[in-house]
């Protein structure tokens, strides 16, 4: 199955950036995923619905009739605050893409 990987950090960090990108390409490798990219929002609030990276994920999303694995660290990654996290995880689904998360313990 493709894979696409989507990272959000609050406050810019790019080592920690790379860090994450690297953890979802060993996820991908340890489940078989074939992995194309992955999407980052570095400096993007939790609570903001504009968020480049993620816009950019969906139009890969819509650019193929495949389905597709949306890869994220932590469900964080998407957003701590509920509302936002319906949302996205709503547009994901209508896009036909299944979310993967690496770590699923936490409060979400």
């Amino acid at each position: 199955m493709r894979a696409l990987g989507y990272v959000r950090l609050d406050i810019p960090n790019r080592e920690q950036i790379e860090r994450l990108r690297l953890e979802i390409v060993q996820f991908c490798i340890q489940e078989r995923l074939e992995l194309d990219v992955v999407f980052a929002d570095n400096g993007v609030d939790d609570l903001s619905m504009i968020r480049p990276g993620f816009e950019a994920l969906m139009d890969s999303v819509a650019a193929t009739s495949a389905t597709q694995a949306v890869v994220v660290p932590a469900l964080n990654h998407l957003s701590s605050d509920a509302f936002v996290l319906t949302e996205l995880r709503l547009r994901l689904s209508r896009a036909g893409a299944s979310l993967q998360i690496i770590h699923t313990s936490g409060p979400f």
